[in-house]
């Protein structure tokens, strides 16, 4: 049963929101997720909100801000997610060198990785003396 009263729960919180000029409203209730969206799209209708107005789940805000994005830093691209460091567990860039790829062991220091197949490690020196 739906109350004809007053004004709609979800466009009030719309309107809230819109104080705020955001570019996204995020909600972690589902219920929520489909009546902020409707309030949003006749918000858009109205030309009251934003075209580029989304609302989206909590846990799709935390994906999208842990992945990165296509054209943005990462592997290929001169960064990578561990700021660059040989043998942090990166994938090698091309013609980078050996030990740039392939994670370390577990508890191994930082550069301690395994080189990438097909090079070999330098031979050992034989002992001074």
């Amino acid at each position: 049963m739906e109350e004809r009263i007053g004004k709609r729960i979800n466009t009030e919180r719309i309107d809230e929101a819109l104080g705020t000029s955001p570019d996204t409203v995020s909600t972690a209730c589902p219920y929520c997720l489909v009546m902020l969206g409707d309030a949003i799209a006749a918000k858009k209708a109205s030309g009251e909100a934003a075209e580029s107005l989304e609302v989206v789940d909590v846990a799709q805000l935390l994906a999208r801000s842990v992945q990165p994005v296509a054209a943005g830093p990462g592997p290929g691209n001169g960064s990578s997610p561990a700021g660059g460091q040989p043998g942090a567990g990166n994938p090698p860039e091309a013609g980078g060198p050996p030990g740039a790829g392939n994670p370390p062991e577990a508890g191994a220091p930082p550069g301690a990785g395994a080189p990438p197949e097909g090079d070999a490690p330098p031979p050992a020196s034989p002992p001074a003396g």
